[in-house]
């Protein structure tokens, strides 16, 4: 026996280390749009499947480094953020948008008009606008065979989004990896306030993220007059190699400024 036991303690330290984590798979109604979250306590990945994205894209945060990469991978690209060139990149752009700003009050309406129109979608809104709120409005809804939690994302009287979640222990996942979406979330709705323009339908996903208790397994979205529907298709507890989490090979890392590239 003790003959058989040595190889087998061989092969522990040879094959990769996996660890337990979650596999989440949403889809919209359509099949126009798909999410696949894999995640560990530490790291997540989210592949995001959707015409707007050239076929797919991806998300890969780190909770030790608080690093967040994203993958295009039509064009081979990726760019990281961190919260130090967060905090660097808002305080040129809020310069830069201070100076527009001061040259705009010199110009005649008509040509602050055609400015807005020509980059109003880079032009900061203020931070002093209406926030965006997440809140339970009520317990116990059936969604299939799940009892969930109902809540709404607005802001002010305008519907943002609406979820309904469900407890970890019923979907039977792995707690400790499931957390590694509140960080996340925390992390992403710091970017985003960290510049003037910011998505709203975004700002409520972050926030459900970082402060949820459970999964959403139902979410519509209304966002440019489009209401999405996506539900939950799988969740299971799985393991993942280090490959997983790692951008491929032959991916070309861009600057901060190459952000447009996601788009």
């Amino acid at each position: 026996m003790r003959y058989l036991f040595i190889p087998a303690l061989i092969m522990f330290f040879i094959l990769p280390n996996l660890q337990a984590g979650n596999f989440v798979d949403m889809a919209s109604k359509s099949g126009d749009r798909d999410f696949k979250m894999f995640m560990e306590p530490n790291r997540i990945k989210i592949d995001v499947y959707g015409q707007e994205n050239n076929g797919k894209m991806t998300i890969i945060f780190n909770k030790k480094t608080q690093t967040a990469k994203m993958l295009n991978h039509s064009k081979k690209m990726y760019i990281e953020m961190d919260r130090a060139s967060m905090k660097k990149m808002s305080a040129t752009m809020n310069s830069v948008m201070g100076k527009l700003e001061q040259q705009m009050a010199k110009m005649t309406p008509e040509m602050r008009k055609m400015m807005k129109e020509k980059m109003g979608h880079m032009l900061p809104k203020k931070n002093i606008a209406t926030p965006v709120k997440v809140k339970k409005v009520k317990s116990g809804v059936k969604v299939g065979k799940f009892s969930t939690n109902y809540l709404k994302a607005t802001k002010g009287k305008k519907l943002l989004s609406e979820f309904w979640t469900a407890s970890i222990s019923e979907l039977k996942l792995e707690q400790d990896s499931f957390a590694i979406l509140h960080t996340m979330g925390a992390f992403f709705e710091e970017m985003s306030s960290s510049f003037g323009n910011r998505n709203d339908t975004a700002a409520a996903s972050f926030q459900t993220w970082k402060n949820i208790k459970g999964l959403p397994i139902k979410v519509i979205n209304y966002e440019k007059n489009k209401k999405t529907e996506l539900n939950l298709r799988e969740a299971k507890i799985q393991k993942f190699s280090e490959a997983t989490f790692s951008v491929p090979e032959g991916y070309t890392k861009q600057g901060m400024p190459g952000g447009a590239m996601l788009k």
